[in-house]
């Protein structure tokens, strides 16, 4: 190994850099799996369980039962529960002279890790009657620590709390995002404004969260408090985590599934790039090998002398390349942490043992079996046979093999039928797991198929390319007949090439595709960046002229593109299989739908805005839709408090009906203003009391801060609460660009993965046919021709080779994206040209690069020396 340090090196440098990507692939897996855990449990703190009261039944149906503080007691005396703190249920207006803004109470703990908001100046409520304020809160209200502003639990501006600012807090895990910021009080804080209010509702918390002894097994607290909560989910965080990603995707493992695609993919690259460089450089050594029986060693120790090699090559270069995978995606996280892209990045990276034990393992045997076909056919081959030239043994490599061509064929169709199956049966699968694994054994057999086929194929078409260039003079036809003269040699290199080019486009057009896919996703999921409501019987937006203006004046802030208003009413109606009598029972919204559909971001919830539909509201049972619901005018209650009947009502006769369609998560169902003005007109002594909602639509989704400040500083004297979901979309869309932003770390490893495997290759051939070029400038080629023909050679294979990958990568691409998101959303296949023109340009400069340096030293050698036989 000493004596050829040289041709190991370019083996070793193959095998790190392949072992790298696999070890950086698991690594970047738990980072991407921790990430998005921790930017969909902000509100939670670091508590270990949590206790919902806020949640979605298997049917689809939303439940809204909070939590009381006996059941906070509850959970408090579990045995293994070490401390409780709880999530409100309620939203309070905060006024401060003229300012008003609307917060959600989050509570102290003696536990630290219980606590959400960070505390920034001043010091943490210790008592009822004190509160620390958001930052931005505290700003648009003008309050400083010390200041005294007032809370109110209800409509009746003289039952609100006077509380004491302790101090001021900052979000910075993202928790308030959507809101603006909350308020750190005490429990009893709480209960002082609800008392306050007139509101006796012992029931005052939307969630309950728990930290567990160390000890303790979480499965055996859900089980034990399963009883004793009535039926509520009692989950971990990452249960937690996994179900709020599966009502985003569809799918609760998909991050987890796409992580292990990437993990498995590199494995099968990285074992074929590695088997590619190892075949050419024992190759080489054929000769040295032949002399060692010539002086006595026999066959068994020749191929043992190869296996060790191997073996000590690929443990050394495996273990390099585990730290320099760990490595890379620890540089990634300092990076991220300096530029504080998110706070639920974490800091260092936690190292599975996969991402130790797998591209360990895996380097070295693929090293050792990349070895075992040539050592075998060294030993094969007579010492004296082998004593002659080697140069020119390639050329009975003309012919195919049947065994091969049969080989190759049934692995293409193998593997094709495998991953035709699992597209289609992901289609109908809540589970991806098993069909992602035979869809990646498929397209990995298919793959396989085409490189072991690459024999046949791939000089042809590089012969026909370079057809082309044959009026460029005689070195252009030289190196065209060049790649036809010994197709296994043309085949290793374009292949070389081909294997990286096809895993760098395959992850370009892959996470193009995940992006465009996710933000259609996202724009589903929240198809309305804002929302601004007006709330209690002061209506300060009252006349269309205060709402012309209001409109006006939100859509000329900076950031803002587009603003609808709406009337929210109450209104009695009638579900199919719900009682109408009592209190009107539903909230809804009526806009005008041109409007309207200009404010949402979803097209297919804008088609659903027409005249006769009912948009469902966030609490309405989804599975009335495509059913008919009546609405009418809700009647006035008498001096006790009690309403008609519903058939007794004035309006019920005149009900208006409507056909139920799916809604979008706002709080009210949406009509048109058309139908409310019809339903207005079956009681025209109604007193409907309408409040106003502006759903406000940004110019860009990814920095929509500073408008939505705007927004709130805008309505600060107004008793209006903004609601900026747009801000919760933009931690769901840091998450993705995180897990985007590994992906173009591992697209970074792969071009180095596909630059080693070209570069070795095709310095080993051009290095290979050094007495074929001596014999060429015997017969009278020049320097300059020679280089130029073997510079023209390296260009053509290397640029088919890319050519061939970049079709094949984003063909895998598009089919990876059908696998994994076909179940739950319609992939958006996109391609980024520049990423393509970018291959292709590395790609053909590889080839010139990896050939001009040995050309160079072919075309100095005298070619008496070339010549001479070894």
């Amino acid at each position: 190994m000493r004596k050829n340090v040289g041709r190991l090196t370019a083996a070793g440098i193959a095998i790190l850099i392949g072992t790298a990507f696999v070890a950086a692939t698991f690594v970047a897996g738990q980072l991407l799996v921790a990430t998005s855990t921790n930017a969909m449990t902000t509100e939670f703190g670091d508590s270990d369980m949590v206790v919902l009261g806020d949640y979605q039944k298997d049917s689809g149906e939303w439940v809204n039962e909070p939590l009381t503080q006996d059941d906070l007691y509850t959970v408090a005396s579990t045995q293994g529960v070490a401390t409780v703190s709880a999530t409100s249920a309620y939203w309070f207006q905060v006024t401060a002279g003229q300012k008003s803004d609307y917060v959600k109470p989050t509570f102290t703990s003696e536990d630290d890790r219980l606590v959400v908001p960070h505390l920034d100046t001043g010091a943490v409520p210790t008592q009822d009657g004190q509160v620390a304020l958001d930052a931005n809160i505290a700003e648009r209200l003008e309050v400083s620590d010390g200041d005294t502003i007032t809370m109110l639990g209800g409509d009746d501006t003289s039952s609100g709390v006077s509380l004491t600012v302790t101090g001021t807090t900052s979000d910075p895990s993202g928790a308030f995002v959507a809101t603006g910021g909350g308020a750190l009080m005490t429990p009893g804080t709480l209960q002082l404004i609800l008392n306050a209010a007139g509101d006796d509702s012992d029931a005052p918390f939307s969630t309950l969260m728990f930290t567990v002894d160390d000890d303790a097994v979480p499965a055996t607290i859900a089980d034990a408090l399963a009883g004793s909560v009535d039926g509520r989910p009692v989950l971990t965080i990452d249960q937690y985590a996994e179900q709020q990603l599966s009502s985003l995707t569809g799918q609760a493992n998909i991050m987890t599934m796409i992580v292990l695609m990437f993990a498995a993919i590199a494995l099968f690259v990285a074992g074929l790039v590695i088997s590619n460089t190892f075949q050419v450089l024992v190759a080489q050594r054929a000769h040295t090998l032949a002399l060692l029986r010539c002086v006595g060693a026999n066959r068994k120790q020749i191929r043992n002398s190869v296996l060790v090699e191997a073996t000590l090559l690929g443990v050394a270069s495996s273990l390099a390349g585990i730290l320099a995978g760990i490595g890379l995606v620890q540089g990634v996280l300092l990076v991220l942490t300096q530029l504080e892209v998110s706070t639920s990045i974490p800091d260092t990276v936690t190292i599975p043992l996969t991402a130790v034990w797998v591209p360990l393992v895996v380097g070295t045997l693929v090293t050792v079996l990349a070895a075992l076909v040539p050592a075998r056919i060294a030993t094969k081959v007579s010492p004296l046979a082998a004593l002659r030239p080697q140069e020119g043994a390639g050329e009975g490599g003309r012919r195919v093999g049947i065994l091969r061509l049969i080989t190759s064929g049934l692995l293409t169709v193998g593997g094709g039928a495998l991953l035709a199956g699992s597209l289609v049966m992901a289609k109908d699968s809540t589970e991806l797991g098993p069909l992602v694994a035979v869809g990646i054994l498929g397209g990995a057999l298919t793959f396989i198929g085409l490189i072991t086929s690459s024999m046949l194929w791939m000089p042809k078409v590089v012969s026909t390319v370079g057809n082309l260039f044959n009026k460029l003079g005689a070195p252009a036809k030289l190196a065209s007949a060049n790649t036809m003269r010994n197709p296994r040699r043309t085949a290793a290199t374009s292949t070389a090439l081909f294997i990286g080019v096809t895993l760098v486009a395959m992850l370009s057009v892959g996470a193009a595709t995940t992006r465009a896919t996710m933000n259609t996703e996202l724009d589903n999921q929240f198809p309305v960046d804002a929302i601004a409501e007006t709330w209690g019987s002061d209506n300060t937006i009252a006349s269309d002229a205060d709402v012309e203006r209001t409109v006006r004046d939100l859509q000329a802030i900076d950031g803002i593109n587009t603003v609808a208003y709406g009337r929210n009413v109450a209104l009695a109606s009638e579900f199919p299989g719900e009682n109408s009598d009592g209190y009107p029972n539903r909230q809804v919204t009526a806009v005008n739908p041109d409007e309207f559909r200009a404010a949402l971001r979803d097209p297919s919830l804008a088609a659903m805005v027409t005249e006769g539909t009912y948009l469902l509201g966030a609490w309405d049972d989804a599975t009335h839709v495509k059913d008919t619901a009546s609405f009418w005018v809700a009647p006035t209650s008498n001096d006790a408090g009690d309403l008609p009947p519903a058939a007794e009502q004035p309006g019920y006769s005149n009900a208006h009906s409507l056909t139920i369609a799916k809604g979008f998560g706002h709080s009210y169902g949406i009509i048109t203003d058309t139908d409310l003005d019809a339903i207005l007109a079956s009681d025209p002594t109604g007193d409907t009391h309408p409040t106003a909602t502006f759903f406000i639509k940004v110019d860009d989704v990814n920095n929509a801060g500073d408008a939505m400040n705007a927004v709130r500083d805008y309505f600060g004297e107004d008793n209006v609460s903004v609601t900026g979901l747009v801000l919760e979309r933009e931690f769901y869309q840091k998450a993705i660009d995180v897990m985007l932003l590994v992906l173009v770390g591992l697209l970074g490893v792969a071009v180095l993965i596909a630059l080693i495997g070209v570069a070795n290759t095709l310095s080993l051939s051009v290095i290979e046919r050094r007495r074929e070029s001596a014999t060429l400038r015997a017969v009278g080629m020049s320097k300059r021709q020679l280089r130029h023909s073997l510079g023209i050679e390296g260009m053509l294979i290397a640029g088919i080779g890319a050519f061939v990958g970049v079709l094949v990568g984003a063909l895998y691409a598009w089919l990876g994206a059908q696998l994994l998101f076909g179940g739950f959303a319609t992939p958006i296949f996109t391609v980024r040209i520049w990423d393509i023109v970018l291959i292709m340009a590395v790609s053909i400069g590889a080839g010139l690069l990896a050939s001009v340096v040995p050309a160079r030293g072919a075309a100095r050698t005298s070619p008496v020396a070339a010549l001479a036989v070894e």
